[in-house]
């Protein structure tokens, strides 16, 4: 991962609305409420929000720039995911970056 890679990550963490948007896909991954076709309904995401279609829309286009989430074409839908190989390689290089041990 490079460091304009991880800034691109750090930055899109450190808002509180799109690590509300990460946590409630977290939830429904760990809830195995996914849509069969492998994701999360946009707009279930959208419905747990206090901030209005276009600002969440505006979220998950940076998250997803930032690699942290992908959002499919389904129908009429879009489906989004947790990119779970980004959460890793993040956590990696913070490990070794700050020499930090796994605990």
């Amino acid at each position: 991962m490079t460091d304009e890679e991880l800034g691109r990550v750090l930055k899109a963490l450190a808002d509180p609305n799109r690590r509300r948007i990460l946590e409630l896909l977290a939830e429904q991954e760990a809830s195995c409420s996914l849509n069969p076709s492998g994701g999360v309904n946009c707009s279930m995401v959208t419905e747990q929000m206090t901030i209005s279609q276009p600002t969440v829309s505006h979220h998950m286009k940076e998250l997803a720039a930032a690699n942290l989430i992908t959002m499919t074409a389904h129908g009429n839908a879009a489906l989004l995911s947790l990119r779970h190989d980004t959460f890793d390689a993040v956590i990696a290089v913070l490990r070794e970056r700050f020499h930090l041990s796994e605990k």
